[in-house]
């Protein structure tokens, strides 16, 4: 199994099970936090979120720009914020059918296959490139 077999594998695994955690959370319980210095648990739903977002960031722009989170999520926003983006994916994984089943008819991840390309990954003033290494 090659590194971008694995990681298309654990990618479609994983969604339906953060998905599952997410709908479980109380809503009135997102503040949660196991020790004062560990993250909510809507801070880490948020993250989740955001980590989505800046995956459709890198495959649109070729860079992410990292921002800290702030403000108080609300639960059914992230839930549908992370549906809706993880299905912007679709667009850029390299199948011929998307996870609804449908065809794929033009792949933007064939036409430009982004894991062999530099991209820039930015977090306040201070940027980086950044290479994706491994068998595709």
């Amino acid at each position: 199994m090659t590194n971008l077999e694995f990681f298309l594998s654990r990618f479609e695994a994983e969604y339906p099970a953060t998905l599952r955690v997410f709908r479980a959370l109380p809503s009135e319980r997102l503040d949660y936090r196991p020790h004062a210095k560990c993250r909510s648990v809507g801070e880490l739903m948020q993250l989740l979120v955001y980590e989505e977002q800046t995956g459709i960031e890198r495959c649109e722009k070729g860079e992410i720009h990292w921002n800290e989170l702030n403000g108080v999520p609300v639960l059914e926003e992230m839930i549908a914020a992370y549906e809706r983006l993880h299905g912007r994916h679709d667009d850029w994984l390299p199948s011929s059918t998307t996870r609804s089943g449908t065809a794929r008819p033009n792949s933007s991840w064939a036409a430009s296959p982004y894991w062999k390309k530099p991209w820039r990954a930015c977090s306040g003033s201070r940027c980086s490139t950044a290479y994706i290494t491994g068998d595709s």
